[in-house]
């Protein structure tokens, strides 16, 4: 089989990882300076879970995972280096959806099957979890994205912390909003 180069990066380690979330706990990341090992999974078959960080390869499934857990109108979400990451921690690939689980909130049609056998029906998170806490998270951020610039503002939350950040990034015009400032 043939890959194009977007599909090789999502495959490779050059990809890079999503991880998002909503305006309350993106600022208690920002100030901890680290993403916490709050998710438990069964990595390997493993007999007893592992603590983590769920990640993903693709930006629109982070969006529709905090839209979907959250309610979000604007989910924040943090752009990180796979390569750098890998160099420090263990990054296991995961799959936490099969055919017999519930999918109701995601819509397959913006999961692109990742190159592994699967069956119909399947769903893919392209869910890469990190083991243990991420830390120091400025390391390894590498832009943070804000799918709804203004609702915070809109709504009256003083988002200083994210939009004064350096690494803000404008998907409109492809560059960083604070750079040079």
């Amino acid at each position: 089989m043939e890959y194009n180069f977007k599909q090789y990066l999502e495959e490779g380690r050059d990809a890079p990882l999503y991880h998002g979330t909503l305006y309350v706990k993106a600022k208690q990341i920002l100030e901890s300076d680290s993403i916490l090992a709050n998710t438990e999974e069964n990595i390997n078959k493993a007999e007893r879970k592992t603590k983590g960080v769920s990640l993903t390869r693709n930006y629109n499934l982070a969006i529709k995972f905090v839209d979907a857990k959250y309610g979000s109108l604007s989910p924040i979400i943090f752009e990180l280096d796979q390569r750098k990451l890998a160099q420090r921690y263990r990054i296991v690939p995961h799959n936490y959806y099969t055919t017999n689980d519930t999918i109701s909130n995601y819509d397959i049609k913006d999961a692109p099957t990742r190159f592994t056998k699967e069956t119909p029906g399947d769903f893919n998170e392209f869910e890469e979890f990190v083991i243990g806490d991420i830390k120091p998270l400025s390391r390894y951020l590498t832009k943070i994205h804000v799918a709804n610039e203004g609702i915070y503002k809109s709504i009256g939350i003083n988002a200083k912390e994210i939009y004064e950040h350096p690494l803000l990034w404008d998907h409109k015009n492809k560059r960083f909003y604070n750079k040079g400032k």
